[in-house]
């Protein structure tokens, strides 16, 4: 649950004590310029609650210096221990501006502050020489600390950083679910690069109300589709586009007749989940359900795309084979020719290994490792057999190759 600066100290209390008491998480204390000061809002809100984690939300580090942001997470994790983490972002283009503050090489700052703050987390004398930050020798007082670095991100660069530095991204909120796929996606191949996993969250706007059908939700789904625009290809004269406008401009209004009249059921259905206990669960569940197969289109599109053009342009299909004589060194050529038959005898028929392994290939033993070229290790035959059996009737054999070309 997020505060956003702009609460009272009594409604920020007041919102506190009900996310303590529901069960909530956590607590996002944002971090906006010429608001209320983040840090003094989570160490109020801290010592009022019992459970509930604060996280300082998104801390600029083009407005404050990464030793300070530190130093202000460090300390409050030294009174309410186990409970805070640190959230970095760029900041908000408008503040950002009117305290005449410019912005030069997001990514690579955004990179620096949380290498920085990591080493000083851990206790580290840090010497440091960055592109922006410069550090001799210094180490945290009350270090070491373990406070979970976030990063706030939108962009494919920031997003992919999020994956290899970060222990958790924040997805900008008032997307499009597809919105949220991508960022997924980009945060991905930042995870897959460095061999590990982040934690994710997103906005969403929680309403309670009794009227079957609240006007609140609906405004609240016009509102986050109007945010979404960034995140469309529309141009400025599609009818999508007008049609964001129309919406903006009303919700901005209070017009409401007209926003029920221009919220239609297709953004009640992409941009809430409304109605019931049970509706909203299920609305989520609609939401989430077959993320993976509508990734595995996306790509396969993409593929086909990339094929067509090189067709155009009279490149010939790529094949890469598992293996080839040309990979081979040394030996006669009888000898290079009997390595590849067994190589290909012992690939072509994997799945219809399935459960059977005649060979006696795969160990028993209840410690054995098995690993395939994704990178994922498999503990024991079971599991490492369960993979095939998931695969079966999706591959014909199991030579890795990657093909791309018009027909696919």
């Amino acid at each position: 649950m997020a505060l956003d600066g702009r609460e009272t100290p009594a409604a920020a209390r007041a919102f506190a004590a009900l996310a303590d008491a529901s069960g909530a998480a956590g607590l996002w204390v944002s971090c906006h310029l010429f608001q209320r000061d983040p840090a003094v809002a989570a160490a109020m809100l801290l010592a009022g609650t019992r459970r509930v984690t604060a996280t300082l939300m998104a801390i600029s580090p083009f407005a404050v210096h990464p030793v300070y942001a530190a130093m202000t997470a460090a300390t409050l994790d030294e009174y309410f221990p186990g409970r805070v983490q640190l959230c970095f972002g760029v900041g908000a283009p408008k503040d950002l501006e009117a305290a005449g503050i410019q912005v030069e090489a997001p990514v690579d700052t955004l990179r620096e502050a949380i290498e920085i703050t990591r080493a000083l987390f851990a206790g580290e004398r840090i010497d440091y020489a960055g592109q922006r930050y410069r550090l001799g020798g210094r180490a945290l007082l009350n270090a070491p600390r373990a406070i979970p670095i976030w990063l706030a991100a939108s962009g494919p660069r920031m997003l992919e950083l999020a994956g290899t530095h970060a222990d958790g991204v924040l997805i900008s909120g008032g997307t499009a679910p597809a919105f949220v796929r991508w960022s997924l996606d980009h945060v991905a191949r930042g995870e897959q690069a460095a061999g590990r996993t982040v934690r994710k969250a997103a906005w969403s706007t929680p309403q309670s109300t009794t009227t079957p059908k609240p006007r609140t939700t609906r405004c609240a789904a016009a509102w986050r589709s109007c945010s979404a625009a960034r995140t469309t290809r529309a141009t400025s004269r599609s009818p999508a586009r007008r049609s964001i406008r129309r919406r903006s401009l009303r919700v901005r209004a209070r017009d409401w007749a007209q926003v029920d009249a221009l919220t239609t059921a297709e953004i009640m259905r992409n941009h809430t989940a409304a109605g019931t206990p049970d509706e909203a669960r299920a609305a989520f569940a609609r939401l989430s359900h077959g993320r993976r197969a509508r990734r595995h289109r996306a790509r396969r599109d993409f593929r086909r795309r990339h094929a067509a053009a090189r067709a155009r342009r009279g490149a010939t299909p790529r094949r890469r084979p598992g293996m080839s004589e040309n990979e081979l060194t040394g030996g006669t050529a009888e000898d290079r020719a009997a390595i590849l038959k067994q190589h290909r005898l012992y690939l072509e028929p994997t799945p219809t290994w399935i459960g059977k392994d005649p060979a006696g290939i795969w160990s028993g033993a209840p410690d054995a490792f098995f690993f395939n070229l994704n990178g994922h290790t498999y503990r024991g035959r079971e599991h490492w057999t369960g993979l095939w059996k998931h695969l079966k009737g999706n591959v014909t054999n199991g030579i890795w190759e990657r093909t791309i070309s018009a027909a696919r």
